[in-house]
C-alpha cells in the first residue's frame, strides 16, 4: 500500500482490478487521466494530462498556466508517464516564468 500525496490511499478492490482510492473513487489513468496532485509554491496553475498520452506513453511537454497570471510548462518522459499509469507519481520542476519555477508531482486522476 502506498500512500499518495493528496492523502488518498489506492487498493486494488477484491474481485475487480481497478484500483480504488479511499472514499471510494476510482483511480485510473486510462480513463481519467493525469492531475497535478501538488505543485509547490502554487498560485493558481494546474495540470491536466489526458488520457490518452498513458495510452502509448512518449514524452509529453504540458502547459500549467491554470488561473496564474503567468505559464509554465512541464515535461514528463513516457518512462515517468508509465510510472504514473502504475498508481506511482512522478515529479519534475517546470519551466522559468515570473521569475521562478515550481515542482510539479503527476498523479493519476482519482474520481
Amino acid at each position: 500500500m502506498k500512500t499518495r500525496n493528496l492523502l488518498l490511499l489506492c487498493l486494488v478492490a477484491p474481485l475487480s482490478f481497478a484500483p480504488i482510492c479511499s472514499g471510494g473513487e476510482e483511480c485510473d489513468c486510462f480513463e481519467f487521466g493525469g492531475i497535478a496532485s501538488e505543485i509547490t509554491a502554487d498560485h493558481g496553475h494546474d495540470l491536466d494530462v489526458p488520457a490518452e498520452d498513458f495510452t502509448d506513453p512518449v514524452d509529453g511537454t504540458y502547459d500549467i498556466t491554470g488561473t496564474a497570471d503567468h505559464s509554465h510548462e512541464v515535461t514528463f518522459t513516457g518512462e515517468q508517464l508509465e510510472t504514473v499509469s502504475g498508481l506511482n507519481s512522478a515529479t519534475v520542476e517546470s519551466t522559468s516564468g515570473g521569475g521562478h519555477t515550481h515542482m510539479v508531482t503527476l498523479d493519476c486522476g482519482c474520481f
